[in-house]
């Protein structure tokens, strides 16, 4: 499986940690990941599940980043494997005040995947500031 990093020549990107765009190329599995939250079981809430950190965009970032790191290790992947991220917030500045744990998150995999930062009215739980997609692809033989 080959990766090719394609962008504009003045890449403004780059100091971001990210591409523009991505091909990738040979036998592979792809791995779509749903929106990630800062949620865990909790029979006595309403929906039987519960916002942690409620107020807190870093926390919460923290939360969702292990959550995809665990999904991937139980699809024998790893973080380096991620080609795409979709990030929506109910706070963009806040999310950017928080912008150097995702950086560090994605720099310790030594990645730059494509991804999207949006901003959004609310989220399925009320309390949730954060949710996090990715699609990750891997050679058929990991």
């Amino acid at each position: 499986m080959n990766r090719q990093e394609v962008n504009p020549e003045d890449n403004w990107s780059a100091n971001f940690f990210f591409n523009q765009g991505e091909v990738v190329e040979g036998a592979h599995r792809t791995l779509y990941l749903s929106g990630q939250i800062s949620a865990n079981t909790d029979p006595a809430a309403p929906m039987g599940i519960a916002v942690q950190f409620a107020g807190d965009q870093g926390k919460q970032i923290a939360v969702v980043l292990e959550k995809i790191d665990q999904l991937l290790a139980k699809a024998n992947m790893e973080r380096k494997h991620l080609i795409h991220i979709k990030i929506f917030t109910v706070d963009v500045p806040s999310f950017l005040a928080n912008y150097e744990l995702y950086a560090n998150w994605v720099q310790e995999a030594g990645i730059k995947p494509t991804n999207s930062l949006i901003g959004v009215k609310e989220l399925a739980m009320p309390d949730a500031m954060v949710e996090i997609e990715g699609i990750a692809v891997a050679p058929l033989n990991v």
